[in-house]
């Protein structure tokens, strides 16, 4: 029934199953059901089915809770995505970057540093660990904004001095080369920033920052 996508017989079929004395039989159409609700998009159904497959579940329900916080992402409950993410804060998994990349947006939005902070903090190990820098120079950026508004100037430094040895755009080279000169009070970065010709922003920046010393 699910395979022919009549959504409306597959959940059904689903509910003569889901109460099976038999814990693998009502798993197995646990998660039918779930895949019903994802299809038709029903988030307030699916977040409270998932916990019942995750109940069931003795280990391996990661890619349900990762479905699950979107749901909850999606129906706006704040208090549901963020418990979730936080759990998965001690988790090493590269997937989580989507997830975390979403508590950013929404901390930026309620103005939270310190959640900011905390969760691009996360992506940035996360990247490094997996030599992926699909969010750089981005979450950089964001996460340096934040640590120096939390007073941790030497992290913000660290991650600039990183994201120079990246393949970026010049403007966005420039950008941090121009923090790091401002940070550290070292010509040395300002020196190298105009070299970055192909920057209209902030190679100008540095050269006039340049001019002072």
């Amino acid at each position: 029934a699910y395979k022919v996508r009549d959504f409306r017989t597959a959940s059904i079929v689903c509910n003569r199953y889901i109460l099976d004395s038999n814990r693998k039989i009502a798993l197995k159409w646990l998660i039918n059901k779930a895949k019903v609700f994802e299809a038709t998009r029903k988030d307030k159904e699916l977040v409270l089915i998932i916990d019942d497959i995750c109940n069931l579940m003795k280990k391996g329900c990661y890619k349900w809770r990762y479905k699950q916080f979107f749901a909850y992402y999606r129906l706006n409950n704040s208090d549901k995505f963020l418990q979730i993410a936080s759990k998965l804060l001690k988790k090493d998994n590269v997937k989580n970057i989507d997830i975390f990349m979403k508590v950013v947006s929404y901390a930026k939005n309620q103005n939270n540093t310190l959640l900011v902070y905390t969760y691009s903090k996360k992506i940035l190990e996360l990247q490094q660990k997996y030599h992926i820098f699909v969010q750089s120079p981005y979450i950089d950026f964001t996460f340096v904004d934040s640590a120096k508004k939390l007073d941790k100037k030497d992290e913000a430094i660290k991650v600039l001095k990183h994201l120079v040895t990246l393949k970026i755009d010049e403007d966005k080279k420039a950008r941090a080369y121009y923090l790091l000169g401002s940070m550290t009070k070292k010509r040395v970065y300002l020196e190298k920033c105009i070299k970055l010709k192909k920057s209209q922003t902030w190679m100008p920046l540095c050269k006039d920052s340049l001019e002072l010393y």
